[in-house]
């Protein structure tokens, strides 16, 4: 995690949990404690501070803002420890089809995509023809209940599952513009 890039609600930046290694012990305990044995964490925790940033000089409309979201650096590690399990028990029981080139690791995605369809495409001559299709995200696409299901489906372990349910019904972002707080949201 880069060490100065905009902290969240907690203030803190990464720089520090990096280099005062007597926060270690109490980061991994934390982290063990919300992931292993879904201990939920404080509201802070799950809270995402999101600006609004003006996309050109005059913007009348919300879809001419840029919303950036900061979250706390704890919340980052705690998910980044979360996601490499998520990941292992994917790859390690194949759960992922071989077209999903982008959530791959060490994979381009899109690029990678793009240049074997160019490599196929001179392959027949130039023959062949093809629609590129742009999807939403699945947080922004997705029920929330239905991702749940899908979690509870693919029989993850127990304290894997519980963590991403209970992570994701504690989240909560705090909308602001101009250093000013517009609205507290639920997500």
């Amino acid at each position: 995690m880069p060490d100065w890039k905009s902290p969240g609600v907690d203030g803190i930046y990464t720089y520090y949990i990096k280099w005062l290694k007597s926060l270690h012990r109490v980061t991994y305990r934390l982290v063990e404690e919300a992931c292993s044995y879904g201990k939920p964490q404080d509201d802070w925790f799950y809270c995402g501070i999101t600006h609004l940033q003006p996309k050109g000089n005059k913007p009348v409309s919300a879809s001419q803002y840029r919303q950036i979201t900061c979250v706390s650096n704890l919340y980052k590690l705690t998910i980044r420890c979360a996601t490499e399990a998520l990941k292992r028990e994917v790859e390690g029981r194949g759960l992922r089809s071989e077209n999903q080139m982008g959530t791959r690791s060490n994979v381009q995605g899109a690029k990678e995509h793009a240049l074997s369809n160019i490599a196929l495409n001179e392959k027949h001559n130039g023959q062949l023809r093809a629609v590129w299709i742009d999807v939403m995200k699945a947080y922004d696409s997705i029920d929330h209940d239905y991702l749940a299901q899908v979690i509870e489906n693919l029989h993850l372990p127990g304290w894997l599952s519980l963590f991403i349910k209970q992570t994701v019904k504690k989240w909560n972002i705090e909308i602001r513009w101009h250093n000013n707080t517009l609205m507290h949201k639920k997500v």
